[in-house]
C-alpha cells in the first residue's frame, strides 16, 4: 500500500458516491503534482516551498466560487 494506491481507492469510492451533496474531495495530486515530487525531500514529506505552493493551490481550488467552502452569497 502506498499513497498512490490509497488515493486511487478514495477516488473510486467518491465516484460511486457522486450523488451525495455533502461529500466533496480535493485530490492531493492536484495540490502537489507528480512533476513536483523533487520537493518531497525524504520521498514522502513536502519541503517548505512545496507546502507554500500546496497552500496557495488549496486556497484557489477550495474557496473558489461555486465550491463547497466558498463564502456564501448574501
Amino acid at each position: 500500500m502506498n499513497l498512490r494506491v490509497v488515493r486511487d481507492a478514495v477516488s473510486r469510492v467518491l465516484a460511486e458516491r457522486r450523488d451525495d451533496p455533502r461529500l466533496f474531495f480535493l485530490d492531493g495530486r492536484d495540490l502537489l503534482p507528480d512533476a513536483e515530487v523533487s520537493d518531497l525531500d525524504d520521498g514522502l514529506h513536502p519541503n517548505a516551498a512545496a507546502y507554500e505552493r500546496m497552500g496557495i493551490s488549496f486556497a484557489e481550488r477550495a474557496f473558489a466560487a461555486g465550491t463547497p467552502l466558498a463564502a456564501p452569497r448574501v
